[in-house]
């Protein structure tokens, strides 16, 4: 397989082939710690992008979203072994999150749910 000059969406990775239903790929992949994980796009604006991903994730993740005084606002979990995670920010209740600092805390599990490695993410969301 030889691609060259290829772009794809910064919102969602698909690689758009033709127009249409159904006209675009995905590439995923998971990784096998926490090196590569990130936010994106970081800033967010929500008036241009309605999704926020976590990408370079292992096979099993959890995310906490937390606001700058500790609390926490959702868990995310990655289990599909895609590594990757969009997230609507909006809280466990459904009410979306003001503009503001964040810090996502990432943990890498192992088959049992136990953590093994922990990293922590700032980024922003501007409303």
């Amino acid at each position: 397989l030889t691609v060259k000059n290829l772009t794809s969406s910064t919102q969602s990775g698909a690689v758009a082939i033709r127009s249409g239903a159904g006209a675009s790929i995905v590439l995923t992949g998971f990784s096998e710690n926490l090196e590569e994980v990130y936010v994106s796009p970081n800033p967010v604006n929500v008036s241009k992008n309605n999704m926020l991903t976590f990408a370079g994730l292992p096979r099993r993740a959890e995310i906490l979203v937390l606001n700058l005084q500790g609390e926490k606002l959702i868990k995310l979990t990655e289990s599909d072994g895609n590594g990757g995670i969009s997230w609507d920010m909006k809280d466990e209740f459904k009410t979306s999150v003001p503009s503001g600092i964040y810090i996502a805390r990432v943990a890498m599990l192992d088959d049992s749910g136990n953590e093994k490695e922990t990293k922590l993410i700032k980024f922003t969301i501007v409303r």
